[in-house]
């Protein structure tokens, strides 16, 4: 077993990316890569108030962040460069740190939120998903599944 100490305050996601494990730290307004293979921390990154969520797709770093009950931002970053290529404004979320999951399915990354959120990789674009308020999308099967505020699984045919 390995513990890695040098993290940020406050972990609340994590994210493989080949080998590399980037982790959330929502009291740190950071996200921070470990290689794998060292167990180092080898960069630290700002990101917007309280990032809670981490996900490895389409070639970038997503980070979800929450900005109190207002907007909150999708911070894309290159995990090569580690340079922040978009801040997306995207709908508050409904989670709380440790329970909101973005995922990456059939294009597009999934947000939840006060309704679900498409995110076009190719554009940073955000896009209506399906009116449903979420704490966690998950993609897989073709379908885009949810849980809701009652923690009701609810799932959805995307094509």
């Amino acid at each position: 077993m390995s513990t890695i100490e040098r993290l940020p305050f406050g972990p609340t996601g994590v994210a493989i990316a080949g080998r590399s494990l980037w982790i959330a730290s929502s009291r740190a307004n950071s996200v921070s890569r470990i290689d794998t293979d060292t167990n180092a921390v080898t960069t630290t990154i700002p990101v917007a108030y309280r990032p809670v969520a981490v996900l490895y797709a389409y070639g970038s770093i997503w980070v979800r962040s929450e900005v109190y009950e207002s907007v909150g931002v999708l911070t894309r970053i290159d995990p090569v460069s580690f340079r922040i290529l978009a801040e997306i404004p995207i709908t508050p979320h409904m989670g709380r740190d440790g329970l909101d999951g973005i995922d990456a399915g059939s294009g597009s990354i999934w947000v939840p939120g006060l309704d679900v959120q498409r995110v076009d990789p190719a554009t940073n674009r955000v896009t209506p998903g399906p009116q449903q308020m979420s704490m966690v999308t998950a993609y897989a099967t073709a379908s885009l599944w949810t849980i809701d505020l009652q923690f009701s699984v609810t799932r959805f045919r995307i094509s």
